[in-house]
């Protein structure tokens, strides 16, 4: 943190009040003792009263009790902006949230932000068209169709910043679809069909047959990465009570597993 910054602005008692946006990253909560948690969060871009737009990451915490979780949470979201009284803490690097002055508040600069990154970021391929970016760091998703089942395609951008290496290995995928599909299906009724017809029979349910199972997926989400990794998810067509289905491999290796999502 510019510290050189924030202790000219800090009054006798230990304390300032600033404006920030809520990071992207939002909030996150840690339990503590009996019914205390810890809240962390981060404004970034934050300023004082009357200064300049500082650009670097203002890491704040509080410790509130359990039953003022759910509203902390909803009221501090990614890109809010805060009106907040602090207590800086040097040698931890970050500021104790004492209390939320305002919500919204109507700073231009800071609102202009918060809109500019509210707005999507895309990228666009000429094989399956536009991408938004995920608000995981380096994806970005898609909808294409797999057979003629509609999915959620999801890309991760290699060390060059972009979604080439990842759009190259999913086209590949794409174009010999039919005999990936066959492959997929058929190792993921290998692996789990056994499991299926021992522990996840219902109620006078006979058990199935490999191309039964087979049968059963549906499509749902395709991720490919960076480093040639991919991931399948199938809707499990109640062969499991719901629980989705994933295949992972690469075009390299081929498959190499198959299992629940939960």
């Amino acid at each position: 943190m510019p510290w050189d910054v924030i202790r000219p602005a800090v009054s006798p008692d230990g304390t300032l009040t600033l404006s920030g946006m809520v990071h992207a990253s939002g909030v996150t909560a840690g339990k503590g003792r009996g019914d205390a948690w810890t809240v962390r969060f981060a404004l970034e871009p934050w300023k004082l009263d009357g200064g300049e737009l500082q650009s670097d990451k203002l890491p704040i915490y509080q410790s509130i009790d359990r039953s003022d979780l759910r509203a902390f949470m909803k009221r501090t979201r990614p890109h809010e902006v805060l009106r907040v009284r602090i207590r800086p803490h040097e040698e931890l690097d970050a500021a104790e949230l004492l209390f939320v002055v305002t919500v919204g508040e109507a700073d231009e600069e800071l609102a202009a932000h918060a809109a500019q990154m509210q707005q999507p970021v895309t990228a666009q391929d000429d094989f399956f068209g536009t991408f938004v970016q995920e608000e995981q760091p380096g994806w970005y998703r898609t909808s294409a169709r797999w057979g003629l089942t509609p999915v959620h395609f999801y890309a991760h951008v290699g060390n060059d910043g972009t979604l080439a290496t990842a759009l190259l290995i999913a086209k590949k995928l794409w174009l010999e679809q039919s005999a990936w599909d066959k492959r997929i299906r058929s190792y993921a009724a290998q692996r789990m069909l056994g499991l299926k017809n021992e522990s996840w029979l219902g109620e006078g349910e006979r058990p199935l047959k490999a191309s039964e199972f087979m049968s059963r997926l549906t499509a749902g989400s395709v991720l490919v990465g960076a480093s040639g990794k991919f991931k399948f998810s199938f809707d499990d067509g109640n062969m499991f009570q719901g629980n989705a289905i994933q295949v992972t491999g690469s075009i390299a290796e081929g498959l190499n597993d198959a299992g629940l999502l939960g």
